[in-house]
């Protein structure tokens, strides 16, 4: 009975760990712009706080925006043409508005106020994430196996230092993700319940909702959930599993049907139309795509994330549904090859590959059964991948080298070998390199009178928003020359009295 008790302790010490541990990294790195796709969310969040509303035209600087023609590529207008949300859904601002506590009303802030509240939301995310890979890997594994799946997902460059530094899309869905694999981990043992199948089942179908370029995962998962319980024959957890999916379903339909008249996930398709598209089709750019997201030196997974291919190529030897999983994550990764900015933008290493890296570990440690080949490369690459995943936590800064050789316009620059965004990392910013930011910097007054802004009203159509804006991540340079000294600057007493130096700062955003 003691060497129970003394076990279950050490589990649940190596559990809080595994929450702790990446939590505490990610608030200790230094606080840096994330492209303007976190904008939505950052901002968002304290709408919604406030007005309790999705509109970010609550923000007056994005109206002006709108009003002038010029719309960032992370809003969209309502179909009504009355209010301006989030290209990536509602998921990201939500998060943020519960896991915060609401400023006082008349708060004087500015926004690295409201990043770094952003960023303690988006820590929170991944921890809770990291928390829930090390409990699925625990379900068959050592506690000791299960922390150390769980440290390489959530200390890997698509955790602490990319997803728990800013709300994004993706940091909302993570949690639902490793949430789906945990309930089918523990759906998969036979003593348990078949309604931790159904909860992964929905899970699974709401990690696809909120990230649906990450679809092709949350489909695995929602297909192993199903399988399950179809070999259980337990008519209750197919039933239940079909009411959670459901409401899980009504949900979103009835947001998109509200904002944009379809009960589809169309922001993003709205922002690209009579532009580039999402994805392109020819096989020599998917081949070439695909090749730089597995080996390239700036965005390739064997230098970001070696356990990636560890976990494809040991899943491949393994059970029916691990090779199931293994062929999940290679065709997910051709999705992203197909997709228009395969490189993920100005951000370390491959982005649009966070998700699959956290699977990945929860594959390697958690599903296949250790092989000889397995146990002499996944230490390894788990250590490659948390070095790396450090080295983008702490020294990354997007001047250094994404901004220096403008990725966005020149993506053959991830092949370089002399010069690397890794390398790169590790020297200090060139002197001479001005501020960069991806919103107005402030001060603002938080929610006066319920708003956010003392802004214009009325109809977002009053001037005509401007198809095929710029498709960049929304950062810009800000020579500190063009800021109001600090003596001069007037204090502000809504957003819309920042409205001169936001208007400054944007404008030179959207012109990009």
């Amino acid at each position: 009975m003691n060497g129970a008790a003394t076990s279950l302790r050490a589990t649940a010490g190596l559990a809080f760990l595994s929450f702790a541990l990446p939590l505490g990294l990610a608030l200790t790195a230094p606080l840096r712009p994330q492209g303007g796709d976190t904008v939505p969310a950052k901002v968002g969040m304290h709408v919604l706080q406030c007005e309790r509303s999705f509109d970010l035209a609550g923000a007056s600087w994005l109206r002006d925006q709108v009003l002038a023609g010029k719309r960032p590529y992370y809003a969209v207008v309502t179909a009504d043409r009355s209010r301006l949300v989030s290209t990536w859904g509602p998921g990201p601002a939500v998060w943020g508005a519960l896991t915060s506590l609401p400023l006082d009303p008349g708060s004087v802030v500015d926004d690295a106020t409201l990043a770094r509240r952003a960023r303690r939301s988006a820590a929170l995310a991944v921890a809770l994430a990291s928390l829930f890979v090390f409990l699925a890997i625990a379900q068959r594994a050592h506690p000791i196996v299960a922390l150390l799946g769980a440290a390489t997902a959530a200390l890997s460059f698509g955790g602490a230092g990319l997803l728990g530094q800013a709300l994004w899309q993706q940091t909302v869905a993570c949690v639902a993700f490793t949430a789906s694999w945990l309930a089918l981990a523990r759906g998969m043992r036979e003593s348990t319940s078949v309604l931790w199948l159904a909860a992964g089942a929905a899970l699974s179908l709401t990690a696809g909702l909120l990230r649906p370029a990450d679809g092709v995962l949350a489909i695995a998962g929602l297909a192993l959930c199903v399988r399950s319980l179809r070999q259980r024959h337990q008519p209750v957890g197919i039933a239940a599993a079909a009411v959670l999916g459901a409401i899980v379903c009504a949900v979103f339909v009835a947001w998109n049907l509200r904002q944009f008249g379809t009960p589809w996930p169309v922001g993003q398709s709205i922002t690209h139309a009579g532009s580039e598209g999402l994805f392109h089709s020819d096989l020599r750019d998917l081949g070439l795509a695909f090749a730089a997201l597995v080996l390239s030196p700036s965005r390739g997974l064997l230098v970001f994330a070696p356990i990636v291919v560890v976990a494809i190529a040991a899943g491949a030897r393994s059970t029916n549904q691990v090779r199931f999983l293994s062929a999940a994550l290679l065709v997910q990764l051709a999705v992203y090859a197909a997709f228009y900015k395969w490189w993920g933008g100005v951000a370390f290493g491959p982005r649009l590959a966070a998700i699959p890296t956290w699977a990945s570990c929860f594959v390697l440690f958690g599903l296949v059964t250790p092989t000889a080949v397995s146990r002499r490369l996944a230490a390894p690459a788990a250590i490659l991948t948390i070095a790396v995943g450090l080295i983008g936590l702490y020294r990354y800064d997007p001047r250094k080298w994404d901004l220096r050789v403008d990725v966005d316009a020149r993506p053959a620059a991830v092949w370089s070998i002399t010069d690397t965004v890794v390398a790169a990392s590790l020297r200090p910013l060139p002197e001479g390199w001005p501020e960069i930011v991806d919103s107005p910097q402030g001060p603002f007054a938080y929610c006066v009178d319920r708003t956010f802004s003392q802004g214009p009203t009325g109809n977002l159509s009053a001037t005509p928003p401007k198809d095929g804006l710029t498709q960049s991540d929304g950062m810009v340079k800000s020579p500190k020359t063009s800021e109001t000294p600090a003596k001069s600057r007037p204090k502000m007493t809504s957003v819309a009295s920042g409205a001169a130096l936001a208007v400054t700062v944007m404008g030179s955003s959207s012109s990009r």
